[in-house]
């Protein structure tokens, strides 16, 4: 049985507890980093973390999908299905 909302809600600061442990631990390491940083394109706003508008979310999504790929110098391939804004 999947554990109910409170539980779900009780449990959240240590999963996000972990989590950044877990980025800080890969940030100390003498090897090559596995998160980084990728900025916005100058054309795009910040998504708000509470936005809700469809459209809005599949937006930052894509852009964020193709600064990736800009990051890297690649040219981004066909984006995934639920990254297509709807026409």
């Amino acid at each position: 049985q999947k554990p109910g909302v409170g539980e779900t809600y009780r449990s959240h600061r240590s999963r996000y507890v972990a989590e950044i442990a877990a980025v800080k631990a890969a940030s100390e390491t003498n090897g090559p980093l596995h998160v980084i940083s990728v900025p916005l394109p100058d054309s795009q706003q910040e998504v708000s973390k509470i936005e809700t508008d469809r459209s809005i979310l599949q937006t930052g999504a894509l852009e964020g999908f193709k600064a990736v790929y800009a990051a890297f110098g690649m040219d981004p391939p066909e984006p995934p299905a639920g990254l297509c804004l709807d026409q």
